[in-house]
């Protein structure tokens, strides 16, 4: 399966400087075509003026973190992230979160068969009612590139809930736009029986 270009995951509680921007990608899916130094390198040669750059490890993740002010941010460090060209593969930076929040990655499944940007809106538009999404992905079929109904989110919640902020509660089968005959499966990490 292929991934969309994809929202890399990061540490928590990471103080971002307010002049320059602070940025994390989850280069984990890089092993072994590109080692760590390699991933540096791919990345300076597509954006030049990162003025700080350094590999951190967390057990079996690989992250690179860097720095880069907004007057220096030619290439869109945001929205284009950096490509690997021998994986085809477009890693974006994360989101950042903070430790009064937990991150929930979806896998969801038995979706309509719609186009990428109908997807896209109908899953951001049911999604939203569950947390704050960081990330929407589809999975393709790898040989074809065909949409097989599967996708992916990562929301984020925070632990405390302000009467401002409520969310509906997951479950493991969720309306299609708050539709009564239309619903999609979800999986999460440690979800309820």
């Amino acid at each position: 399966m292929i991934r969309e270009p994809q929202r890399s995951c990061a540490p928590k509680s990471i103080t971002q400087p307010a002049i320059r921007k602070l940025y994390f990608f989850d280069i984990s899916k890089c092993q072994p075509n590109y080692a760590g130094q390699q991933c540096i390198n791919v990345a300076h040669l597509q954006h030049p003026k990162v003025h700080d750059c350094s590999l951190l490890c967390d057990s079996s993740k690989r992250y690179l973190e860097f720095y880069i002010t907004k007057k220096n941010d030619e290439n869109d460090v945001m929205n284009r992230g950096i490509f690997f060209e021998a994986l085809n593969l477009t890693v974006l930076p994360c989101l950042f979160t903070t430790d009064s929040t937990k991150v929930i990655h979806l896998e969801l499944s038995y979706l309509p068969m719609f186009t990428k940007d109908m997807l896209f809106a109908g899953l951001q538009e049911t999604l939203i009612h569950y947390g704050e999404i960081l990330d929407l992905g589809m999975y393709t079929e790898k040989e074809t590139g065909l949409f097989m109904g599967t996708s992916y989110a990562v929301l984020n919640q925070p632990y405390k809930i302000t009467p401002h902020q409520r969310y509906a509660s997951l479950s493991h089968r969720i309306s299609w736009r708050e539709s009564i005959t239309e619903f999609f499966d979800v999986t999460w990490h440690c979800m309820s029986a």
